[in-house]
């Protein structure tokens, strides 16, 4: 009788707890993210020589990575807009390059053989050595005077995603960071 009774109230009580701490917990499909998204134009540091260009392509390659970064991964607090005037934030690739960590990576090769008797055998090894690179792409995160530089960087032997997305990544992660650390100051800037 004294185990129906306890079970009966340990029911009751899990039941009270299960109404109460739903109330107060926020909605599972809850956004993620705030309210109004924050803006990012996304473009190529002009040129500023009179001579033609050879990394242009490479930058714009690195802005289309950026825009698909944004899009893609941090849709919940930005949204790439279009034209400048639209933008909470202007983010600028100003460079793409490899490189060189100061590192080296040395291989061993040996080989080992025997006559087709197998009483005599013998064996060679070379070694080689190369430097190791990075992956680097800088932006520039501008609002209105304000403007800090960004930057991703990742090994030449990182394998996942390809290295160039994931430096924009890099670039996108502090980004979001940014934004929200200013949330409430961008939304200021876009009012008026």
């Amino acid at each position: 009788m004294r185990t129906i009774a306890n079970a009966r109230r340990l029911f009751i009580l899990s039941g009270l707890l299960l109404v109460l701490s739903s109330s107060f917990a926020p909605p599972l499909l809850a956004r993620q993210g705030p309210l109004k998204r924050i803006k990012v134009y996304v473009t190529i540091a002009a040129s500023k020589s009179e001579f033609v260009d050879t990394k242009a392509n490479e930058r714009e390659q690195a802005a289309r990575d950026l825009r698909e970064s944004i899009a893609k991964k941090r849709k919940d607090w930005l949204e790439v807009v279009d034209r400048p005037e639209e933008a909470d934030i202007r983010l600028e690739v100003v460079d793409r390059f490899m490189k060189d960590t100061g590192e080296t990576e040395t291989t061993t090769t040996a080989t080992a053989s025997t006559n087709k008797e197998g009483d005599s055998s013998y064996g060679t090894a070379s070694t080689t050595s190369r430097q190791k690179y990075a992956y680097v792409l800088v932006t520039r995160l501008m609002v209105g005077e304000h403007t800090e530089e960004l930057s991703g960087a990742i090994g030449e032997s990182y394998m996942f995603g390809g290295p160039w997305r994931t430096t924009a990544n890099q670039v996108t992660d502090q980004t979001e960071k940014f934004a929200r650390n200013n949330y409430d100051t961008l939304l200021k800037r876009r009012s008026k």
